[in-house]
């Protein structure tokens, strides 16, 4: 089945100018231009005379995206005109493209729009957006998005260390829908967590629920003195979706909300570009190890798991039946 029966994050708004570019998802390519308005619009790109890509064409000064090849022309709803047979009929599958949070979505037509994700929430401020792309497959990068296990060895400020392993508690909910996850554990020691009024010796939380339609995580982390148990005034909010551009590549855009509570010294500016570094730190962190485990099969035959895999099985299920639209569920034994 299409993935366009999904939203997909594609391009950031501001990269569409005046030229038509070239998005994929699961390996199908997509021509994003703007038309006489300045309306985002997408279509398949191939032109339906010779299969050329739409993308190396040009908009013309009505606003129509034409081939480079041939001149073959078309709307933003894929009628097209042959400017040397203008009695020929042609059409290209047109899809919808909706700016949110300063990207543009591409999904089917007939897709609602109540279907974009929801990523931001009541008290939280929007920091910003980034992406960047991992080179392997859709189900590994999720994998990798789905346990923390790896914190104290990919990553080098957020999380714990690894003699603080077994003091990690974690609380997994498979329900039909969504898998939810809730890590608490000691916060290690980062010369850069006083930027986010966190201290040393503090506890982490990290909630998350990773959702199908597009497959989506959002975390939200926060921080708290263990002795007083009070939390911290500053806290995160990350919305990931992940974007399987071929089957070797998947890109991964994050959106970033923050919350502060209460009146502090340090401005709500340098707060939030100090999150915003070290959440793109942490993603970067993801992306640049996965190409390590690429070849990695879907199932988990002669892998020896333990508690923090448990969401994977339930991810990979959620995925196949609500995401790819397909039946398969893959088992996994976790050991406790």
């Amino acid at each position: 089945m299409s993935l366009t029966r999904h939203f997909h994050p594609v391009l950031r708004a501001s990269k569409l100018r005046t030229k038509p570019v070239r998005v994929e998802i699961d390996g199908h390519g997509y021509a994003l231009w703007r038309d006489a308005t300045g309306t985002p619009r997408a279509l398949h790109d191939r032109c339906p005379h010779r299969h050329a890509p739409l993308s190396a064409g040009r908009v013309r000064p009505d606003g129509r995206l034409a081939c480079g090849y041939h001149g073959w022309h078309f709307d933003g709803a894929g009628h097209g005109i042959s400017p040397a047979v203008q009695d020929m009929k042609c059409e290209v599958d047109a899809f919808q493209l909706l700016e949110h949070h300063g990207w543009l979505w591409l999904a089917a037509r007939e897709v609602a729009r109540t279907a974009l994700p929801v990523l931001a929430a009541d008290g939280w401020r929007f920091v910003g957006s980034y992406a960047l792309d991992a080179p392997a497959p859709l189900h590994v990068v999720v994998d990798n998005f789905s346990e923390n296990e790896h914190t104290p060895y990919v990553h080098g400020r957020l999380g714990w260390r690894e003699e603080d392993a077994s003091r990690v508690t974690i609380d997994v909910r498979c329900l039909a829908d969504r898998t939810e996850v809730t890590y608490t554990a000691p916060q290690r020691p980062s010369v850069l967590l006083p930027l986010v009024l966190v201290r040393d010796g503090d506890v982490l939380e990290n909630r998350w629920v990773t959702r199908f339609s597009p497959i989506h995580s959002i975390y939200e982390l926060s921080w708290r003195d263990p002795k007083t148990d009070e939390r911290r005034p500053f806290s995160l909010r990350v919305g990931i979706v992940f974007v399987p551009r071929s089957v070797r590549s998947t890109q991964i855009v994050s959106f970033l909300f923050s919350r502060l509570e209460g009146r502090h010294l340090v401005p709500r500016r340098v707060l939030d570009a100090a999150a915003y570094a070290m959440g793109w730190k942490e993603v970067w962190d993801d992306a640049r190890w996965v190409h390590h485990v690429a070849d990695t099969q879907r199932g988990f035959e002669g892998m020896r798991l333990t508690r923090f895999d448990k969401p994977l099985a339930h991810n990979r299920k959620l995925a196949d039946a609500l995401y790819h639209g397909a039946d398969a569920i893959v088992p996994l034994r976790a050991r406790r």
